[in-house]
């Protein structure tokens, strides 16, 4: 038998029982002082503890039985004093002791306890909860960050993550990546956090990303660099593949699968000189810094002050049914999406070797739209179709970002060439130089709408006649394609139906 086997076999139930032990003594001295917030945040994560056995249960397929919370005696509800560290790992006895704060704040997310809210139904707009959610001052009783200017990005991440796309928010310190990112997470089910520390931080809790689906990446560079094995299985994780490597003797596998969440700020150099295979395998989201987001921050500060502006509550059944929703996108992932507009906007997308594998992202994130609203799409023999808008908002939000990250990724690799053979980067040059200047002129390309649309009638009209009147009726109103924009809440109007 393997030492390594018998010497875990034999101590590592001591190791785990003392380190229990020595965590309740602990808790026990701590609650022995008078401390408002430390009890009410040991109340919050015994809620906590109830949200994830949900969860579990959402996804184990018993989300047509009414949820009922455990009563406090319940052996499910571990009680705060009592807490059983779940990041320990036996095949890591390196007897971690751990702070409240790493405590209090393990990421266990979920929906919390209610009956199962009613989901959303055709003709329900469901963006209206989004925008509340995201700018809310008050969510569940609990005070939080408005989140503003960042609208766009917030549509996009979460119809990323519906298609199970990895996903990064860039941009200037304080420009709202990490306030954006924490409102996303928490409405995802479960997800495991990392910061930046050694190659185990990620692979010795890989039974836990297993479970969860989810890795947040606090921050992107901070992990990766540094740590090899973390950025090779980055790189296999974005790419859907799965990752295998031996721990103690023993073959484990992070699956591929996994949905990475992360941010990365300019100021690090390290950002801007990114493995540009790994950069092309993540959708890349920039937060903004612009003046006039600096100035609607200011207005609504001054707003708040002087009373002329209301404070948005969001209470807890909303909030639930959102999280209801998306732990329902998140189960119907892998249902196949239909594009009828896709052979019709392929003209809109550059055709460049660096788009090759990024095109795929760009469709994953029409598809994400697509899962998200499928409440109101057409669906045939569990295949949803994909409507206009879905197309459209994402052209109209995420295209400029994508032909700069295409120009990006182009401009990093040329440089590489350029330090590593200067005579080869001078043949290539030319080549270079045409593929911004397509780049550029798609990016400027005005999309004839009126085209796309008729193309994909034709194609529903061809291959699914019988859905044709009623997908047309959807996207539809008084002969005209109508859609609405979910972040402006405006009506727009992009041609006729005939």
């Amino acid at each position: 038998m393997d030492r390594n086997q018998i010497y875990q076999d034999i101590f590592g139930p001591i190791h785990e029982n003392a380190e229990r032990l020595r965590q309740e003594l602990k808790m026990q001295r701590l609650a022995s002082k008078p401390n408002t917030l430390l009890l009410r945040k040991l109340e919050e994560l015994k809620e906590r503890k109830i949200r994830e056995k949900e969860a579990e249960r959402i996804k184990q397929g018993l989300s047509n039985q009414i949820l009922t919370p455990p009563t406090p005696s319940s052996p499910e509800i571990m009680h705060p004093f009592h807490y059983q560290d779940t990041h320990h790992s036996t095949e890591n006895n390196n007897n971690t002791t751990f702070t409240i704060d790493d405590i209090i704040t393990r990421p266990i997310a979920g929906p919390t306890s209610h009956p199962l809210i009613r989901p959303y139904s055709r003709g329900e707009d469901i963006n209206q909860d989004y925008r509340d959610y995201l700018r809310a001052s008050r969510i569940n009783g609990y005070n939080a960050t408005p989140v503003l200017g960042e609208d766009a990005n917030f549509y996009l991440g979460l119809r990323a993550i519906a298609s199970g796309m990895s996903t990064l928010f860039e941009g200037k310190s304080r420009s709202g990546k990490t306030l954006l990112l924490n409102r996303i997470k928490d409405l995802l089910p479960s997800f495991v956090e990392i910061g930046g520390a050694s190659n185990n931080a990620l692979l010795d809790r890989a039974d836990e990303i297993n479970g969860s689906g989810f890795v947040i990446y606090s921050e992107y560079q901070s992990v990766v660099d540094g740590n090899p094995r973390i950025k090779e299985a980055t790189k296999c994780i974005s790419e859907d593949a799965d990752y295998h490597f031996t721990s103690l003797g023993a073959t484990k596998t992070l699956n591929g699968n996994t949905i990475i969440l992360g941010t990365s700020a300019d100021e690090n150099k390290k950002t801007q000189n990114r493995d540009v295979e790994v950069s092309g395998r993540f959708i890349i989201l920039r937060t903004g810094s612009s003046q006039e987001k600096i100035r609607m921050i200011c207005d609504y500060q001054d707003g708040i002050a002087d009373g002329t502006l209301d404070e948005i509550v969001f209470s807890g059944d909303r909030l639930n049914r959102l999280k209801d929703h998306y732990i329902s996108i998140m189960k119907n992932r892998g249902t196949p999406i239909e594009n009828p507009f896709a052979k019709a906007y392929s003209e809109a997308l550059p055709e460049t070797q660096k788009s090759l594998y990024y095109r795929t992202l760009y469709h994953g994130l029409i598809n994400g739209s697509t899962r998200f609203d499928a409440h109101n799409r057409i669906e045939k023999e569990e295949r949803l179709f994909t409507n206009l808008s879905d197309i459209f908002l994402v052209h109209h939000y995420y295209h400029n970002a994508y032909c700069d990250t295409l120009k990006r990724l182009s401009t990093q690799s040329y440089q590489a060439i350029i330090k590593s053979n200067e005579h080869q980067a001078e043949e290539l040059k030319a080549a270079y130089e045409h593929e911004i200047g397509l780049i550029d002129k798609i990016k400027t390309k005005i999309v004839d709408w009126e085209k796309i649309w008729r193309s994909g009638l034709a194609h529903m009209e061809s291959r699914n006649p019988g859905l044709a009147e009623e997908w047309t009726a959807l996207q539809s109103k008084d002969g005209y394609v109508q859609i609405t924009d979910p972040i402006k809440n405006e009506s727009i109007t992009l041609c006729e139906v005939r």
